[in-house]
C-alpha cells in the first residue's frame, strides 16, 4: 500500500494515493460504496470490487477512524519508511530497445552522469508499455538477471518505478536504484507486472471517466470539472487521457486485457 501511495502522488500527481484515501474516509464506506456502485451497474467487471476491503471492514480495520485500515494511526506509529540506497551509482547502463520512450530515459540518465556503455555487467533498463518485462526479455532476447523495467510516466517525476522480474539479479535491483538517484529522484521498486502501478491506476481513471461520458451520466467537460474541484486530481480524466493520446492509451488497455485475461480491462 504505502508504495502504491507514493507512486499514486509522486507519478500521478495525485493529492493521496488510494490506500491513505480509503483511511481518511473510512473502509466501512468505502467498501459499501464500491459493493453498491458494482450491484447498480449489473456486476460489471470493470467495475468489480476487491475482496481487500470487506476483509478488513470484518476484522474492524476501518481506517482511522479506528485506529488501523491499510497504515497504522496509533499515537506511536511511524509512518513507513523508504528503503536507503545502498547500491553502485557509477555501474554501466544499456538502454534496450528504440522509440520515443528509450530515448527519453537516454536522455535523463545522460543529464544525470550516469555511465551509458553496454557491456557484460551493465544494467539493462526497458521501458514497458501495459506489459511484463519477462515480455521483453523474451521477445528481445535480453539477459534474464540484468534486465529490469522501468515506467515511461515516471520518468518526467520526482519518482522513477522499476519493475524487478522473479530473476532478476538483487545486486542488478540494488545498484539500478542507485544509478537513478543520481538526478535526485526517488526510486521504488515493483513486481514485474503487465502494465505497471501508475499505468493500471490512469487506464482505470480514464476507463471509468469515459464510460461515464458513454452512458450520458455527465458530459467529458462536467466529469472533468468535478474530478479536479471534487479529488484535487491535476487533470480531469478525459482531459488527462487526450494529454497521453488515445492511440497510446488504447494500445495501453488492450495490452494489460491480453496480458492478463482480466475482463477488468476490457
Amino acid at each position: 500500500p504505502a508504495g502504491i501511495d507514493r507512486i499514486a502522488r509522486d507519478v500521478l500527481g495525485l493529492r493521496m494515493g488510494p490506500f491513505e484515501l480509503m483511511d481518511l474516509t473510512g473502509l466501512d464506506v468505502t467498501a459499501a460504496v464500491i459493493d453498491s456502485i458494482w450491484r447498480g451497474f449489473r456486476y460489471s467487471d470493470r467495475l468489480r470490487a476487491s475482496y481487500l476491503t470487506p476483509n478488513r471492514v470484518a476484522a474492524g480495520l476501518y481506517g482511522r477512524k479506528s485506529g488501523h485500515g491499510f497504515y497504522s494511526y496509533a499515537p506511536d506509529a511511524a509512518p513507513p519508511e523508504e528503503e536507503p540506497v545502498t547500491g553502485d551509482a557509477d555501474r554501466p547502463v544499456q538502454i534496450a530497445g528504440d522509440g520515443p520512450e528509450a530515448d527519453a530515459l537516454r536522455r535523463t540518465l545522460t543529464q544525470a552522469g550516469a555511465n551509458l556503455s553496454p557491456s557484460d555487467q551493465a544494467i539493462v533498463l526497458v521501458p514497458t508499455w501495459g506489459t511484463t518485462v519477462a515480455a521483453a526479455v523474451f521477445a528481445d532476447g535480453l539477459p534474464t538477471r540484468r534486465t529490469l523495467g522501468i515506467d515511461p510516466l515516471s520518468l518526467d517525476t520526482p519518482r522513477r518505478v522499476l519493475a524487478a522480474t522473479p530473476a532478476s539479479d538483487p545486486d542488478v535491483v540494488r545498484d539500478a536504484r542507485a544509478v537513478l538517484t543520481r538526478s535526485g529522484a526517488t526510486v521504488t521498486v515493483a513486481r514485474d507486472t503487465a502494465g505497471s502501478v501508475a499505468q493500471r491506476l490512469l487506464s482505470s481513471i480514464v476507463s471509468v471517466a469515459a464510460s461515464i461520458a458513454e452512458r450520458s451520466i455527465a458530459t467529458p467537460d462536467d466529469i472533468d470539472t468535478a474530478v479536479t474541484a471534487g479529488l484535487g486530481y491535476p487533470h480531469g480524466p478525459l482531459a488527462w487521457g487526450e494529454l497521453v493520446g488515445g492511440r497510446r492509451l488504447l494500445t495501453l488497455q488492450e495490452a494489460l486485457h491480453r496480458t492478463t485475461g482480466d475482463p477488468r480491462y476490457r
